[in-house]
């Protein structure tokens, strides 16, 4: 049995999940408000959710629609300042 890469859609989930990983990064460098992250911490943070989302989609393609809706409304949350305690 042979088995063919597909390289045009190889680079595009590597770019798609570079993308995610991006933006879970640079929402862990702005959030936090008195104890800020180094870059090291944040580029541990980016790739750790890539790594996950690429995990996600390969084993569970439906959870990792409901993780990625997740990581943006909480972070959305976060910025508005919800809940309020």
């Amino acid at each position: 049995m042979e088995y063919k890469i597909d390289y045009n859609e190889l680079s595009i989930r590597v770019v798609k999940l570079l993308f995610e990983g991006a933006a879970v990064g640079l929402v862990a460098l702005i959030l936090p408000g008195k104890n800020k992250l180094s870059l090291t911490e944040v580029f541990a943070i980016a790739l750790t959710a890539a790594c996950v989302l690429a995990i996600l989609d390969l084993l569970a393609p439906a959870l990792s629609d409901g993780a990625r809706q997740g990581i943006g409304m909480g972070s959305g949350f976060r910025m508005v300042g919800f809940p309020m305690v």
